[in-house]
């Protein structure tokens, strides 16, 4: 993601547009899942089993998730890690947009 978000237009020949990664971006609120305590914006990187989808929670923390049929595992991102997610997203509109 990382040299789409560096080159002229997001964009290169072996990758792609940035726009072409991800399903969706989307606000997720507290106690939609079991046991989910806050909300997070969720940018959905694929779906079905397994899925992929990094969280983005309120507090500036982000999360990678891998999830399959009743598993899961998750890694928090460092902030080198987390500014290209936020980049990215940032780049499809503002952060803030995505909440109701």
């Amino acid at each position: 993601m990382q040299p789409l978000l560096k080159s002229e237009n997001h964009e290169t020949e072996e990758l792609g547009r940035l726009e072409e990664y991800g399903l969706s971006i989307d606000f997720v609120e507290a106690g939609t899942f079991p046991k989910q305590r806050e909300n997070y914006l969720r940018y959905q990187l694929s779906w079905g089993g397994p899925s992929e989808e990094f969280r983005i929670y309120e507090n500036g923390e982000i999360e990678f998730w891998f999830l399959d049929w009743f598993d899961g595992a998750s890694y928090e991102l460092t902030s080198d890690e987390a500014d290209i997610i936020k980049e990215a997203i940032d780049f499809t509109g503002n952060i803030n947009d995505y909440r109701d």
